[in-house]
Order: structure tokens, then sequence, then C-alpha cells
């Protein structure tokens, strides 16, 4: 039998796996049969960066062999010995038979690999004929593609020498001697690798469409010229913060930083490939001088005239219309409005639906283009009127919270364009059930019940 055992936390997986083999020495009415036993200890690092060489350390920990003697078939005893590899171990039998055995065990191990890496050794086996330990190293791809982790594979085979001797005062002598190759053993040590990819961002920055407004495009590139999609894009104009959750590469809509000279800094604040947990980005930022510039009298005279708008947080007036800061950035109106503040877990539940589910996929970041453009033609407006009004403000959080309820179904989505659209459509329908369907369908029951009192 060979037992592999990872010790410590330094192992990538802990994994173990046993195989019997056994010997068996006929001497007529005299039946010995040994199993042998040897357990190894396997170093390994916790992770792999791309790119790098570790080393894999094997390390022979104990041996063991147990003969069974049998006499006509009547089971006498198991008498188990410690052994080390390549060296003979002997042992007698009780019972004044005369009889000893000797056996001597080398085992072979050849490392395998599965994934974007190759196995670098001077010997492609290991020979394990003492208890010495024995390495090989391992050379991680630069490229890991779309791998997160390699698999290590260890099969390991064991070749006995045993016999027998014979001394019975009279006469000595050496009786048996044969091989015997045992079945394979195996043990997979799977371990997560790690690719870091440096980002780099850049700032554009322009007059918005709207007095004293600027736009900003951030943007975001990695391994040299890719393009790399992040809502993670931060703003900060003079050192403070004044926008997050922007998209990287398209242009933000209008916000106001006030007229004059300013500092305008992007940050991407860095994370994980949305497709490999493997791929890691690196944090970048960037900063630009801008003017804002100084509304015209004439400018201010038009100006005064549209500011009889008052907008809510995070929107600004443009054309005698309440709009959002950024396309994706904006908060939710409605409900920041309705409970009270951006923190509150009912619009952190929708930022974090929009950030990690729609967002990460071609057909949700369709769909909220879209739908931002209708949302925020209304919303500001509502918003506003729920800070104004406190019974119409309870009446809209009757109104919405069975939709945000229902909304907790996209958590389940992974990253995929099948899971997004397939439980966008089933949040979709549930909600046309609850405020449409049900709705009908009470009426109409109320009504035939209205009717048939009245026909009595």
């Amino acid at each position: 039998m060979i037992l592999f055992v990872p010790v410590g936390i330094i192992y990538a997986d802990t994994q173990s796996t046993t195989s019997r083999g056994s010997t068996l020495i006929d001497f007529g009415p005299l039946d010995i049969e040994a199993d042998y036993e040897v357990g190894f200890n396997i170093i390994a690092p916790f992770e792999i960066r791309a790119g790098d060489t570790v080393d894999i350390t094997v390390i022979p920990t104990y041996g063991k062999v147990t003969p069974k003697i049998s006499l006509s078939g009547k089971n006498i005893g198991s008498f188990p010995t410690d052994m080390n590899l390549g060296q003979e171990v002997r042992f007698g039998i009780p019972g004044g038979y005369g009889l000893g055995l000797f056996a001597k065990t080398v085992d072979y191990v050849q490392p395998l690999v599965k994934g974007p890496a190759e196995i670098i050794y001077s010997k492609p086996v290991l020979t394990y004929d003492s208890m010495i330990a024995k390495s090989f190293k391992v050379s991680v791809n630069e490229n890991i593609g779309n791998y997160d982790s390699i698999t290590i594979e260890l099969p390991a085979r064991m070749i006995t020498t045993y016999g027998a001797d014979i001394d019975l005062i009279i006469t000595k002598e050496h009786l048996t001697s044969n091989s015997n190759q045992f079945g394979m053993s195996m043990i997979s040590l799977k371990i997560p690798l790690k690719k870091t990819y440096d980002t780099d961002l850049s700032l554009d920055v322009r007059d918005g469409t709207c007095t004293g407004c600027i736009q900003v495009k951030p943007i975001l590139t990695y391994d040299g010229s890719q393009t790399l999609h992040s809502t993670q894009i931060v703003i900060y104009v003079d050192g403070k913060m004044s926008q997050s959750g922007l998209t990287s590469n398209q242009w933000s809509l209008n916000f106001s930083p006030g007229t004059g000279s300013h500092l305008i800094k992007a940050e991407y604040l860095g994370d994980r490939s949305s497709s490999n947990k493997a791929i890691f980005y690196s944090s970048s930022s960037d900063s630009e001088s801008f003017t804002v510039k100084t509304p015209t009298s004439s400018q201010s005279s038009s100006q005064k005239t549209q500011n009889s708008l008052k907008c809510g947080s995070g929107t600004h007036e443009e054309n005698g219309l309440c709009i959002p800061d950024s396309l994706f950035g904006g908060g939710c109106l409605i409900a920041t409005a309705t409970y009270g503040s951006e923190l509150a877990p009912q619009v952190q539940q929708l930022r974090e639906l929009r950030d990690n589910s729609l967002l990460q996929t071609q057909s949700g970041t369709s769909f909220m283009t879209g739908f931002n453009q209708f949302y925020y033609s209304f919303s500001p407006t509502i918003a506003d009127y729920e800070r104004e009004n406190p019974l119409f403000k309870e009446g809209v959080r009757l109104f919405i919270t069975p939709m945000i309820s229902t909304l907790s179904i996209m958590t389940l989505a992974d990253d995929s364009e099948f899971s997004v659209l397939g439980l966008g459509i089933s949040v979709i329908l549930l909600n046309l059930g609850i405020y449409v369907v049900g709705p009908v369908f009470g009426i109409s029951k109320l009504k035939s019940r209205l009717q048939r009192k009245q026909t009595i």
C-alpha cells in the first residue's frame, strides 16, 4: 500500500490515496502473505504565479511490511515490521518453523501535469531506493488562458524483491527469491494559479452640454493595448470624490464641478476578472487639469430661468430637465428617496445587481443603457416629490418593495449572457404577474361579484 499524506497549510489541495499489494510464498501447507505500505509527505506551494517555476518535494516518511502466516489453512498471525525503502528487511516466523523472510522495496514516482505548465526534471522518474526526499520543478506558462489552476498527478509504482530462508540446524538454504510489481497508486494535487495584469488608465475631459458642466472619459487598458471593461472607476475633483461606479471607455453624462480651474482625477481600484478567478487587474489612475468656463451674461440669464427647476441629489438640470450625473454611476433616485439613504440595504442591493450582474454582460449593459434613458426621464421628479410629501413617499415604498424583493433572483445569475437573459426575463414576467395580471384578475373578480349582487 502506498499512502500520500499532504502536510500543513502550505498545500494547495489535500488529498490521499491508497493501494494495497501483497506477495504470496507457498511452502506446501505453510503459506506466507506479505502486505506492503509506504507513506509520503508532499510539499507544494499554496498558489503559483504565471511565469514562475516552483519546487514540489515528495518525502518518504515510513515503510511497513506485514507478513500473514497460515499453516494448513489455519491462521497463525500477522507480524508487522518497519522497513526502509531500498534496504532489505528480515524477520523470523515464530513457532520454530525454521523459516525467515526477507524483502527489499523500491518506489518509482513519475510526475505529470495538466494545464498551462510543464514538469522540469533531470530524470523523468523519481526513484526512491532510500528514505531521502526528492524534488522536481513545475514551470507555469506566462499565458494561462482560461485555466485557474493546474493539476499535478503523481503515479507511484512499488516493486518488491522478496523471498525466504530455511535454517534447520543441519542445513541453511536460500529457498526462493522473486520480484513483484504492484498496481499503480495515484494522487492528484490541484494548485491554484494567479495572473496579474498591469493596467493603464488615461483620462479625457471635455465641456459638457450644459453650462458649467463637464464630461469625462476614463480609458482603461491592460497588457499593452487590450481594452478593459470596468464599472469601478472613481472620479475626484480637487481631491474630493465626485463620482463613483463610472464605466470605462465611454463618455460620462454631465456633472458640475463648478466654474474655474480644477484637477480632475480618475482612479481604477483594481479588480478580479469575471471570466477567470485566477486573473487580477492592478489599480491605476490619471489626472488632468481642466478649466470650467464661467457663463456669459446671456447664459447666466438663461441659466437663472432654467434654475427654477430644483433637481435632487445625483442629478443636474440640463435644458430644463433633471438628468443623472453619470450614465451608470448615478444612484437609484427613487429608491434613495424612498428609503432615506444611498446606504440603505435596498439601495445597495440595486447597486450590486447593476454592477455585479447586469453590467458584466453585453445584453445587460445594453438593457441598462436603454433603461437609464427612460428611468431618468421621470425619476428625478418623483424623487423630489417624495422628499416634499411623506404620504406620497410611503405610497411609493409600498409600490416598489415587491419589485425589489423579486430582483433578488438576479443574484443567482453568473456572468454568462444566457444566465442574465434567462433570469432577467423571469423577473420581468414575475413583476408583470404582480403589478398587471394580479390586479386585473382581482378587479375582474370583484366586478363579477358586484354584478351578481345587483342581479340578486
